[in-house]
Protein backbone atom coordinates (compact mmCIF):
# COMPACT_ATOMS: atom_id res chain seq x y z
CA UNK A 1 0.00 0.00 0.00
CA UNK A 2 1.44 3.32 -1.09
CA UNK A 3 -0.67 6.38 -0.27
CA UNK A 4 -0.41 9.69 -2.05
CA UNK A 5 -0.90 13.10 -0.42
CA UNK A 6 -1.72 16.38 -2.12
CA UNK A 7 -2.07 19.97 -1.00
CA UNK A 8 -4.42 22.72 -2.11
CA UNK A 9 -2.70 25.86 -3.42
CA UNK A 10 -5.58 28.14 -2.34
CA UNK A 11 -6.64 26.45 0.90
CA UNK A 12 -3.48 25.75 2.95
CA UNK A 13 -5.31 23.63 5.56
CA UNK A 14 -6.88 21.26 2.99
CA UNK A 15 -5.16 17.96 2.21
CA UNK A 16 -6.07 15.26 -0.33
CA UNK A 17 -5.30 11.57 0.14
CA UNK A 18 -5.63 8.56 -2.15
CA UNK A 19 -4.45 4.98 -2.04
CA UNK A 20 -4.73 1.80 -4.11
CA UNK A 21 -6.69 -0.30 -1.62
CA UNK A 22 -9.00 -3.32 -1.64
CA UNK A 23 -11.96 -1.71 -3.50
CA UNK A 24 -9.73 0.25 -5.90
CA UNK A 25 -8.28 3.77 -5.72
CA UNK A 26 -10.05 5.38 -2.76
CA UNK A 27 -9.77 8.94 -1.51
CA UNK A 28 -10.39 11.21 1.42
CA UNK A 29 -10.02 14.93 2.08
CA UNK A 30 -8.93 16.74 5.21
CA UNK A 31 -10.96 19.97 5.09
CA UNK A 32 -8.84 21.75 7.70
CA UNK A 33 -10.87 20.52 10.67
CA UNK A 34 -11.93 16.93 9.94
CA UNK A 35 -11.97 14.20 7.31
CA UNK A 36 -14.74 14.68 4.74
CA UNK A 37 -15.47 10.93 4.48
CA UNK A 38 -15.79 8.18 7.07
CA UNK A 39 -12.50 6.22 6.84
CA UNK A 40 -14.45 2.95 6.89
CA UNK A 41 -16.54 4.00 3.86
CA UNK A 42 -14.27 5.85 1.42
CA UNK A 43 -15.45 6.86 -2.06
CA UNK A 44 -13.91 4.95 -4.95
CA UNK A 45 -12.15 7.06 -7.56
CA UNK A 46 -11.33 4.02 -9.74
CA UNK A 47 -12.74 0.54 -9.01
CA UNK A 48 -10.30 -1.23 -11.35
CA UNK A 49 -6.80 0.29 -11.18
CA UNK A 50 -3.75 -1.50 -12.53
CA UNK A 51 -2.32 -4.23 -10.33
CA UNK A 52 1.01 -4.76 -12.13
CA UNK A 53 0.61 -8.49 -11.53
CA UNK A 54 1.15 -8.41 -7.79
CA UNK A 55 -2.38 -7.67 -6.59
CA UNK A 56 -1.68 -4.03 -5.75
CA UNK A 57 -0.38 -0.88 -7.35
CA UNK A 58 3.25 -0.56 -6.25
CA UNK A 59 3.34 3.14 -6.99
CA UNK A 60 0.74 5.22 -5.19
CA UNK A 61 -1.39 8.01 -6.61
CA UNK A 62 0.54 11.25 -7.09
CA UNK A 63 -0.71 14.83 -6.63
CA UNK A 64 -0.08 18.40 -7.77
CA UNK A 65 -1.97 21.55 -6.72
CA UNK A 66 -4.61 22.70 -9.22
CA UNK A 67 -4.96 26.34 -10.31
CA UNK A 68 -7.42 27.90 -7.89
CA UNK A 69 -8.66 25.43 -5.31
CA UNK A 70 -8.21 21.68 -5.57
CA UNK A 71 -5.54 19.18 -6.47
CA UNK A 72 -4.83 16.97 -9.48
CA UNK A 73 -4.20 13.27 -8.91
CA UNK A 74 -2.78 10.66 -11.30
CA UNK A 75 -2.61 6.84 -11.22
CA UNK A 76 -2.67 3.92 -13.66
CA UNK A 77 -6.08 2.53 -14.55
CA UNK A 78 -6.82 -1.14 -15.22
CA UNK A 79 -6.70 -0.40 -18.96
CA UNK A 80 -2.99 0.53 -18.64
CA UNK A 81 -3.66 4.23 -19.16
CA UNK A 82 -2.32 6.94 -16.87
CA UNK A 83 -5.43 8.66 -15.51
CA UNK A 84 -5.78 12.26 -14.30
CA UNK A 85 -8.56 13.78 -12.20
CA UNK A 86 -9.10 16.96 -10.22
CA UNK A 87 -10.30 16.76 -6.60
CA UNK A 88 -11.88 19.67 -4.73
CA UNK A 89 -12.30 20.39 -0.99
CA UNK A 90 -15.82 18.94 -0.69
CA UNK A 91 -14.46 15.57 -1.86
CA UNK A 92 -15.95 15.61 -5.36
CA UNK A 93 -13.85 14.96 -8.46
CA UNK A 94 -13.87 15.30 -12.23
CA UNK A 95 -14.28 12.22 -14.40
CA UNK A 96 -10.85 10.63 -14.87
CA UNK A 97 -9.11 11.68 -18.08
CA UNK A 98 -6.89 9.09 -19.80
CA UNK A 99 -3.55 10.74 -20.59
CA UNK A 100 -1.33 8.07 -22.13
CA UNK A 101 -0.53 4.38 -21.92
CA UNK A 102 1.91 3.93 -19.05
CA UNK A 103 2.48 3.55 -15.32
CA UNK A 104 4.15 5.16 -12.29
CA UNK A 105 3.03 8.70 -13.08
CA UNK A 106 4.17 11.70 -11.10
CA UNK A 107 3.06 15.33 -11.36
CA UNK A 108 4.17 18.84 -10.59
CA UNK A 109 2.52 22.18 -11.26
CA UNK A 110 4.63 24.77 -13.05
CA UNK A 111 4.58 28.51 -12.39
CA UNK A 112 2.78 28.93 -15.73
CA UNK A 113 -0.19 26.87 -14.44
CA UNK A 114 0.61 23.84 -16.58
CA UNK A 115 0.99 20.33 -15.21
CA UNK A 116 4.22 18.51 -15.93
CA UNK A 117 3.93 14.72 -15.83
CA UNK A 118 6.51 11.96 -15.99
CA UNK A 119 5.53 8.31 -16.43
CA UNK A 120 6.94 5.02 -17.68
CA UNK A 121 6.10 3.37 -21.00
CA UNK A 122 9.08 1.23 -22.00
CA UNK A 123 11.18 4.22 -20.97
CA UNK A 124 10.74 7.44 -19.03
CA UNK A 125 8.24 9.74 -20.76
CA UNK A 126 7.20 13.37 -20.26
CA UNK A 127 3.94 15.16 -20.96
CA UNK A 128 2.99 18.81 -20.48
CA UNK A 129 -0.70 19.29 -19.78
CA UNK A 130 -2.26 22.75 -20.07
CA UNK A 131 -5.12 23.10 -17.59
CA UNK A 132 -7.46 26.04 -17.19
Amino acid sequence: LHPGLGLDGEEPLVGYMAIRYQPGVVLNVWDGAALVFDPSDLPILDPSPASHGNGGERFGPQFAPAPGSGSFVCWTGGDGMVQLSRLVPDGSWDDPLPIAEGSSCTLTAGPDGALHMAYVRDQLRYRRIDVH
